[in-house]
């Protein structure tokens, strides 16, 4: 009975551990031997920090200032501002890519209202809101 008892314990801890692991745990592959292990996972050290948008003030009228930090020069980068329905407003693209990291952003033919300032450089993506009053 007591050995029963214990294999009956020991199959649902069993069962309890299997059924926590995730759909999107991390597997690894472990090759060589114990004193050197693979597992596919390589250093990164990212020395630019995370980047960022900045944008002050909001709402704003007539200018907004619109800061970028942290860009990579290497990394393809885009920045546009998109109005509620999703249109392009304005395309500082061309900016960007001559390393411009400061923008003043004086709109003039659009209506008041929210607008979306999406900046994406590599694989990143920023979205900061915006309020424009005339």
């Amino acid at each position: 009975m007591r050995l029963c008892f214990h294999i009956l314990i020991l199959a649902f801890a069993v069962i309890v551990q299997a059924s926590q692991v995730s759909m999107w745990s991390p597997t690894f592959t472990l090759k060589g031997t114990l004193d050197t292990l693979t597992t596919g996972v390589h250093d990164f050290q990212n020395t630019q920090g995370p980047l960022e948008l900045i944008v002050t003030p909001t709402p704003f009228n007539p200018t907004t200032r619109i800061q970028l930090r942290n860009i990579d020069a290497k990394k393809a980068t885009q920045m546009a501002i998109y109005n509620v329905n999703g249109q392009r407003v304005c395309d500082f693209s061309k900016e960007i890519a001559k390393n411009i990291t400061e923008i003043v952003w004086a709109p003039q033919s659009i209506t008041s209202g929210v607008y979306v300032v999406r900046l994406v450089s590599g694989r990143n993506a920023i979205n900061k809101k915006i309020v424009y009053m005339k």
